[in-house]
């Protein structure tokens, strides 16, 4: 995970270690759906291994907006990043494991440092 966020802005050793100190390991079954639509994503996932979809159901049918794999980030991103609920579902393809982080600290650890605000800047103008 260090080396994927380094990828994408020089962040110090030091804050990138704190940073990445408060994500948990979490894994789930394939097929599960962790994200709803209509619910606030709570957490931001990095994909450790595993395959996800994230799509919308119009007239009961899906229509696939992205896939995540390693490495990579996964969640509904929109809904985390603003806290509101999602226009989307986020399901497990195959068998999953993550690193999460819940919003609260994201944004606690955000608002401290300045260098992880411009280095999430710039990876949420990558997507």
């Amino acid at each position: 995970m260090k080396k994927y966020l380094s990828s994408f802005y020089n962040i110090s050793e030091e804050i990138l270690k704190e940073y990445i100190s408060h994500w948990s390991e979490y894994s789930v079954r394939k097929k599960s759906i962790i994200t709803e639509c209509d619910r606030t994503e709570q957490y931001l996932y990095f994909v450790k291994d595993g395959i996800q979809k994230s799509y919308y159901l119009n007239e009961g049918k899906q229509h696939v907006m992205f896939f995540a794999y390693t490495p990579s980030f996964s969640g509904i991103v929109e809904s985390f990043l603003t806290q509101t609920p999602s226009k989307y579902y986020l399901e497990t393809i195959t068998d999953s494991t993550f690193l999460r982080i819940p919003y609260t600290k994201h944004s606690q650890l955000i608002e401290r440092h300045r260098e992880l605000e411009t280095l999430f800047r710039i990876i949420t103008e990558q997507f």
